[in-house]
């Protein structure tokens, strides 16, 4: 039963981005166009992997105290 709630659940919000996306980045394509909105998705990436990297960082000098 875990299984398939979680699935529904992850199902349900992958379509809730799907829906998202255009909206948030159509005032972008609007100004820039195609490479503005790569440019965006690239630089959100790169700060999510940053983020990503100091929290595991963060958790590794935590675990080894």
């Amino acid at each position: 039963e875990r299984r398939g709630a979680l699935a529904g659940l992850t199902t349900a919000f992958q379509f809730i981005g799907i829906a998202f996306v255009p909206m948030i980045y159509e005032p972008f394509f609007n100004s820039g166009g195609i490479s503005l909105v790569y440019m965006i998705i690239l630089m959100v990436s790169l700060i999510l992997l940053f983020v990503l990297t100091l929290l595991y960082t963060l958790v590794k000098k935590i675990d080894n105290k």
